[in-house]
């Protein structure tokens, strides 16, 4: 019963507690939510409490976010991407998960191919939004698009 009111105050206020798996978060950590549950009740503070359950909830939805970006980057990649394409993507992200940013140069040297290549992968990533360019001619550089929003 407990559980069921959290959703309902909680979602009332902000929707996305909605559908947030309540009874399976809690299920999951089960040990630790009754634990820290009897905690509360012992100390007659709830804090304790209140910081498990919401670091539980953000733990939630950094997964279910983590997991709508992995499958969000997957239809972009199927659905428009040649498999020459998503090839050099892939490459290209891997190199990107180490560094700020890639070159034309660069990336003729990972991937192996022409600069009229390279500046075709990057010109259908940008407009697939999967890349963000900066920078002008011999000077612009490609970052992956979720980087940017989180710099």
């Amino acid at each position: 019963m407990g559980r069921l009111w959290q959703t309902l105050v909680l979602s009332a206020d902000t929707p996305v507690f909605a559908w947030l798996p309540i009874e399976t978060m809690v299920y999951q950590h089960q040990t630790d939510y009754y634990a820290t549950l009897a905690q509360a009740d012992t100390e007659n503070d709830s804090t304790v409490f209140i910081e498990f359950i919401l670091s539980v909830i953000l733990q939630t939805i950094e997964d279910y976010s983590l997991t709508q970006k992995s499958d969000n980057l997957s239809d972009i990649m199927s659905d428009t991407l040649s498999d020459k394409e998503q090839l050099a993507y892939r490459k290209i992200s891997h190199y990107l998960q180490q560094h700020t940013h890639i070159t034309n140069q660069q990336a003729q040297n990972i991937l192996e191919k022409s600069p009229a290549t390279v500046r075709r992968y990057f010109k259908r990533l940008v407009d697939c939004g999967l890349l963000i360019a900066t920078g002008k001619n011999k000077a612009r550089v490609y970052r992956l698009a979720t980087q940017n929003r989180h710099e």
